[in-house]
């Protein structure tokens, strides 16, 4: 991939609870690094072979290699929300980048 096309601005973020002013949890998302990307939406559906139990994967977003990127993370960008369903290295030997199979949340900020 050509750095280039890495033009999106993407923020990674892990939820967390915090307690609010009447003693109870409230959950958050905590913004832990933002980076350039490229975000392509997905034809269809990718599935594991053999396993129809994965999330679909609406959109790809590939990024620079990055040690801190995991499941569960969610990735937000132009106000549009992503949860990671599969991570994937990229080519070996070159600059490293990390494509992400991701599923657009409904729930909108």
């Amino acid at each position: 991939m050509d750095i280039g096309k890495l033009r999106s601005r993407i923020q990674f973020q892990s939820e967390s609870t915090v307690v609010n002013a009447q003693y109870s949890k409230d959950r958050v998302w905590t913004t832990d690094f933002t980076t350039w990307g490229n975000i392509k939406v997905n034809g269809g559906m990718l599935y594991s072979r053999g396993d129809n139990a994965e999330p679909s994967t609406t959109h790809i977003i590939t990024i620079r290699n990055r040690s801190d990127v995991v499941r569960g993370m969610v990735v937000l960008s132009g106000g549009i929300r992503y949860s990671i369903n599969r991570i994937i290295q990229g080519d070996p030997g070159k600059i490293q980048y990390l494509i992400l199979h991701c599923e657009q949340l409904k729930d909108q900020i």
